[in-house]
């Protein structure tokens, strides 16, 4: 047993070191794509926190795709409702993760209005 966990840890590191050879490609952004935006040189903290804001509804409408796709799948096979798998993802994981996204959206839009409108709104990567 211990030796499938330090083979799958080697695995593991391996492919994040792999991917990080290539940080431009496809593949190595949507493995990284749950990191967020990165602030960018002169980029106000009112204005990152709007990039978050619509980072955290683009994980709310992914969310409400699969949501989508699990009841769609109940209405074709109406069976599958019953299942464990189906139940924990649809009644339980996704929801809290819609709640989550949302909370986090509203959150950043605040954290935005009061940094533009009331400051501090400083500039990233510029030095005082």
């Amino acid at each position: 047993m211990g030796q499938r966990i330090v083979l799958f840890y080697v695995a593991l590191f391996a492919g994040i070191w792999l991917l990080s050879l290539f940080p431009r490609s496809t593949v190595t952004r949507m493995a990284f794509s749950w990191f967020g935006p990165i602030p960018e040189e002169g980029e106000s903290f009112a204005k990152y926190q709007l990039r978050w804001a619509f980072y955290s509804i683009d994980w709310l409408g992914q969310i409400f795709c699969l949501l989508l796709l699990f009841y769609l799948a109940s209405y074709f096979y109406p069976g599958i409702e019953q299942n464990q798998g189906f139940l924990v993802f649809a009644a339980f994981a996704l929801p809290i993760g819609s709640g989550m996204a949302l909370l986090a959206a509203v959150t950043f839009l605040i954290k935005a209005a009061k940094a533009r409108y009331l400051g501090p709104n400083p500039l990233y990567g510029r030095q005082s």
